[in-house]
Protein backbone atom coordinates (compact mmCIF):
# COMPACT_ATOMS: atom_id res chain seq x y z
CA UNK A 1 0.00 0.00 0.00
CA UNK A 2 1.35 3.36 -0.76
CA UNK A 3 0.50 6.35 0.75
CA UNK A 4 0.61 9.86 -0.18
CA UNK A 5 1.78 13.16 1.18
CA UNK A 6 -1.22 14.56 2.97
CA UNK A 7 -2.81 11.41 2.87
CA UNK A 8 -4.95 10.21 6.33
CA UNK A 9 -5.02 14.08 7.00
CA UNK A 10 -7.46 16.57 7.35
CA UNK A 11 -7.45 18.86 4.55
CA UNK A 12 -6.94 22.13 7.18
CA UNK A 13 -3.57 22.44 7.88
CA UNK A 14 -4.74 25.04 10.89
CA UNK A 15 -6.52 21.98 11.68
CA UNK A 16 -5.62 21.22 15.60
CA UNK A 17 -4.48 24.21 16.28
CA UNK A 18 -6.60 26.61 18.67
CA UNK A 19 -8.43 29.20 17.06
CA UNK A 20 -6.91 27.77 13.43
CA UNK A 21 -9.02 26.28 10.89
CA UNK A 22 -11.70 29.13 10.85
CA UNK A 23 -11.24 32.27 8.58
CA UNK A 24 -11.51 35.65 11.21
CA UNK A 25 -14.09 37.43 9.17
CA UNK A 26 -13.09 40.85 7.97
CA UNK A 27 -9.49 39.59 7.06
CA UNK A 28 -9.99 39.97 3.13
CA UNK A 29 -11.60 42.72 1.78
CA UNK A 30 -14.62 41.58 -0.22
CA UNK A 31 -13.89 43.46 -3.22
CA UNK A 32 -10.09 44.23 -3.80
CA UNK A 33 -8.51 47.93 -4.21
CA UNK A 34 -7.31 49.46 -6.77
CA UNK A 35 -4.74 51.91 -7.55
CA UNK A 36 -4.15 54.23 -10.31
CA UNK A 37 -1.18 56.35 -10.18
CA UNK A 38 -1.00 59.92 -12.17
CA UNK A 39 1.91 61.47 -13.28
CA UNK A 40 0.34 64.03 -15.29
CA UNK A 41 1.75 66.75 -12.36
CA UNK A 42 5.38 65.38 -12.76
CA UNK A 43 5.18 65.62 -16.43
CA UNK A 44 3.45 69.59 -16.55
CA UNK A 45 6.53 70.28 -14.32
CA UNK A 46 8.97 68.64 -16.70
CA UNK A 47 6.67 70.27 -19.62
CA UNK A 48 7.09 73.82 -18.13
CA UNK A 49 11.16 72.99 -17.60
CA UNK A 50 11.57 72.40 -21.10
CA UNK A 51 9.73 75.63 -22.17
CA UNK A 52 11.26 77.86 -19.96
CA UNK A 53 14.88 76.86 -21.43
CA UNK A 54 13.30 77.33 -24.75
CA UNK A 55 12.80 80.92 -23.99
CA UNK A 56 16.26 80.95 -22.21
CA UNK A 57 17.99 79.29 -25.13
CA UNK A 58 15.90 81.99 -27.67
CA UNK A 59 16.91 85.40 -25.00
CA UNK A 60 20.60 83.92 -24.88
CA UNK A 61 21.07 84.01 -29.24
CA UNK A 62 19.54 87.61 -29.10
CA UNK A 63 21.61 88.22 -26.16
CA UNK A 64 25.31 88.26 -28.61
CA UNK A 65 27.32 90.77 -27.46
CA UNK A 66 25.78 91.97 -23.60
CA UNK A 67 28.22 89.44 -21.50
CA UNK A 68 26.90 89.88 -18.30
CA UNK A 69 23.30 89.18 -19.52
CA UNK A 70 24.86 86.26 -21.62
CA UNK A 71 26.39 84.96 -18.43
CA UNK A 72 23.22 85.35 -16.41
CA UNK A 73 21.11 83.39 -19.14
CA UNK A 74 23.37 80.71 -19.00
CA UNK A 75 23.45 80.24 -15.28
CA UNK A 76 19.67 80.14 -15.61
CA UNK A 77 20.56 77.11 -18.42
CA UNK A 78 22.45 75.55 -16.41
CA UNK A 79 20.17 75.18 -13.21
CA UNK A 80 17.47 74.17 -15.20
CA UNK A 81 19.45 71.90 -17.29
CA UNK A 82 20.06 70.35 -13.44
CA UNK A 83 16.40 70.12 -12.40
CA UNK A 84 15.86 68.82 -15.60
CA UNK A 85 18.32 65.85 -14.93
CA UNK A 86 16.92 65.52 -11.55
CA UNK A 87 12.76 65.33 -12.56
CA UNK A 88 13.11 63.76 -16.13
CA UNK A 89 13.36 60.22 -15.11
CA UNK A 90 11.16 57.33 -13.66
CA UNK A 91 12.31 57.05 -10.46
CA UNK A 92 11.48 60.96 -9.50
CA UNK A 93 8.13 60.27 -11.43
CA UNK A 94 7.46 57.01 -9.19
CA UNK A 95 8.12 59.13 -6.16
CA UNK A 96 5.89 61.89 -7.15
CA UNK A 97 3.02 60.40 -9.01
CA UNK A 98 -0.59 60.69 -7.02
CA UNK A 99 -2.14 57.55 -6.39
CA UNK A 100 -5.79 57.22 -6.28
CA UNK A 101 -7.39 54.16 -4.38
CA UNK A 102 -10.40 52.98 -5.77
CA UNK A 103 -12.77 50.67 -4.38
Amino acid sequence: MSMRIGEGYGNDPMEGVPGGGARVSGERPEKPETCTSNTDRVDAEVKQLRQEKEQLMQQLRGASGDEKREAALKQKITRIDVELRMKDNDTYRRQNMDIHTVQ
